[in-house]
């Protein structure tokens, strides 16, 4: 992507292809906060400082240069990989069998997937992420990216 790509619309009204990748990389830095503290048995905010942050920090991110976007993404990936990577095998469920308040039902397998994913990547001698994570990676939220 270049930056007049990044500058772009998406399908987000108000929001260019910067404005979804900045979200994206920020979105993942707070699934990792969340998850580094449940391991510990403790509860995070995704988002610190509320909307506001998130709204300051996906703007300040948006703004930047192609590159330098598609780097966060890539590198907010892999820290949030490496987060459900760290997952106990038991995911996080206490003795009590409950789910803390920061994991929703589906975190159990979805460490699993990301672990499966990451150890055949390995064993295919391949990388962590494919060059194109985006689109591999979020099939889902892909759309979001092509312009009006």
């Amino acid at each position: 992507m270049t930056d007049d790509d990044c500058r772009a619309p998406s399908l987000l009204p108000g929001w260019s292809r910067g404005h979804v990748l900045a979200h994206w990389a920020r979105n993942a830095d707070g699934q990792t906060r969340m998850l580094q503290a449940a391991m510990r048995g403790e509860v995070a905010a995704q988002y610190p400082g509320g909307d506001a942050q998130r709204a300051a920090d996906i703007e300040t991110g948006a703004a930047r240069p192609a590159p330098v976007i598609l780097q966060d993404v890539r590198a907010a990936l892999d820290r949030a990989e490496d987060a459900w990577r760290r997952m106990p095998p038991r995911g996080l469920v206490p003795p009590d069998g409950g789910l803390p308040g920061v994991v929703a039902a589906t975190g159990r397998s979805q460490a699993a997937r990301c672990r499966n994913d990451a150890a055949r990547r390995r064993a295919e001698g391949r990388p962590r992420f494919p060059a194109a994570p985006l689109r591999l990676r979020c099939p889902g939220l892909s759309g979001y990216l092509r312009g009006p």
